[in-house]
C-alpha cells in the first residue's frame, strides 16, 4: 500500500493507523512519536472531541487497513514537528457519495489558522477520490471556532439537522467542483 501523505504551505497531514491510534488511547507518547515522527502534548493525549472515538476507529482500521485515510488526520507542523490537531471523515463515502468531516485542535494551537489550513487539504483530498461527490460537516450552533473554520475551508451554509446531545447543528456542505 503506498504511504498517504498531504502537505500545505505550514503542515503536514498524516493519516493515523491502528497501530499509531493504540498508542494515543494509550498516551503512550514516546510510542506515538516514533510511529508518526510528530511531538505530541504530555500527556500524549488526543485532541479534544476525539478521544471518545479512537477505539472505534483502531479496532476498524485492525480488520480493514485498506481504509487508511478514511478515518483519523493528524495536522503536523513543518518548522516544529509539534502535532497541533486532526481532522477526521467518516470512513468511506455513502452511497450518495458523501463522508462526513470533523476536526480538532490542540488549546495550545488554537486560533492560528491551522485548523483551516489542514481541513481545506484533507478536504481537496476527498473531493479527488473517486465516488466523493460531498463533503459535509456538522457544527453546534454556539461553536464560533468551527464555523469560522468551515467557512474558510471553503464550506458553505446548506441548512440544520436535530441532534440530541446539541438540540440541533448546523450542516455545511463541500460539494465536488467547488474551491475552497
Amino acid at each position: 500500500m503506498p504511504t498517504l501523505a498531504l502537505a500545505t504551505e505550514r503542515l503536514d497531514l498524516v493519516p493515523l493507523g491502528a497501530d499509531a491510534l493504540d498508542a494515543l488511547v494509550a498516551e503512550d507518547g514516546a510510542r506515538l512519536q516514533a510511529l508518526t515522527g510528530a511531538i505530541f502534548p504530555e500527556p500524549a493525549i488526543a485532541p479534544p472531541l476525539l478521544a471518545d472515538a479512537l477505539p472505534f476507529i483502531r479496532d476498524r482500521l485492525r480488520d480493514r487497513p485498506e481504509e487508511l485515510g478514511w478515518w483519523v488526520w493528524l495536522f503536523v507542523r513543518r518548522d516544529t514537528g509539534e502535532s497541533v490537531g486532526s481532522a477526521g471523515l467518516t470512513g468511506f463515502p455513502d452511497v450518495d457519495g458523501m463522508v462526513v468531516i470533523g476536526w480538532s485542535t490542540y488549546p495550545a494551537h488554537q486560533n492560528r489558522g491551522y485548523a483551516a489550513e489542514g481541513v481545506r487539504e484533507l478536504v481537496e483530498w476527498a473531493l479527488a477520490q473517486p465516488d466523493v461527490r460531498l463533503v459535509r460537516a456538522t457544527i453546534p450552533p454556539d461553536n464560533a471556532p468551527s464555523i469560522r473554520v468551515a467557512e474558510k475551508a471553503g464550506f458553505e451554509a446548506a441548512g440544520r439537522m436535530p441532534d440530541e446531545e446539541f438540540g440541533e447543528l448546523l450542516v455545511y456542505d463541500r460539494a465536488a467542483g467547488e474551491r475552497g
